[in-house]
């Protein structure tokens, strides 16, 4: 692109014209490729727009002229990679702040709906199962009016982290609010599902002991062997199965699997 509008330019003859064309891959380097990439091609730009200019001139020009011409050059184009690279940067960054709990560092309930809509089309698309393992903390409350929010935190942070380490690559783990967990298992049935919430349920015994006035988790897990057509559904499943569990006492499971989500 930049060897074209070389060639164009000099036909054109005009800076004004050359300086508008070449922030065009200037730009689309710098913003949609990277850092580095947008320097290269801001350094190119301007060698070549130096050269395409020295070629149609009648008398060369000075060599140190020259140099310092596509210096400055170069200089200009190097200050509009820079802005356009950090305005990405700091674009993603507020992007990625919008998808993660700021306490945990899990993503949100936004993250969550986002990855777990792509994996439920996956599923239905494929006939494959999927699980979730919705997961409340018991007697959050009490820590919280007994020992300060401090120490909630404390075992806001130590959940996480605990999902988060003992969990597949590709299993997402997220923070709904409060003291709700969530974990979604592609490719999980329902002997499957069960092994991992055995797993979940011992990492937490390990993280949570001697926290506060001994927490445990409640937790409700669903298989769907058919995907459900919304986030939705299968998240008030999860939160229905984890009133169960609640229900039975602390640190209890309700596990069920759904063939037809019609029924």
């Amino acid at each position: 692109m930049v060897a074209a509008l070389a060639g164009l330019s000099s036909a054109i003859g005009s800076e004004i014209a050359t300086v508008v064309f070449y922030l065009a891959p200037i730009s689309i380097a710098a913003y949609f490729v990277g850092r580095w990439q947008g320097r290269l091609v801001a350094v190119l730009s301007a060698v070549a727009w130096s050269v395409m200019e020295e070629a149609l001139r009648p008398i060369s020009t000075p060599i140190p002229v020259l140099l310092a011409s596509a210096f400055n050059r170069a200089v200009l184009f190097l200050v509009v990679s820079e802005l356009l690279s950090s305005l990405r940067d700091a674009f993603n960054h507020e992007r990625q702040l919008a998808r993660t709990d700021l306490l945990t560092g899990l993503p949100n309930s936004r993250a969550f709906s986002e990855r777990a809509e792509f994996e439920l089309l996956r599923a239905r698309r494929y006939g494959r199962p999927l699980s979730l393992l919705y997961i409340d903390l018991d007697g959050f409350k009490t820590i919280n009016d007994q020992f300060g929010h401090a120490a909630g935190d404390v075992v806001l942070q130590r959940t996480a982290a605990a999902l988060h380490g003992s969990l597949r690559r590709t299993d997402v783990v997220a923070r709904l609010g409060g003291d709700e967990f969530v974990i979604l298992l592609p490719e999980t049935g329902t002997e499957s599902a069960a092994i991992v919430i055995g797993k979940v349920q011992e990492v937490l015994g390990r993280a949570l002991q001697g926290v506060g006035s001994g927490t445990t988790a409640s937790i409700g897990a669903v298989t769907a062997d058919v995907a459900p057509t919304s986030v939705e559904i299968l998240l008030d499943r999860g939160d229905k199965l984890t009133y169960a569990s609640k229900g039975k006492g602390k640190n209890q499971v309700t596990h069920d699997t759904v063939t037809n989500w019609a029924a």
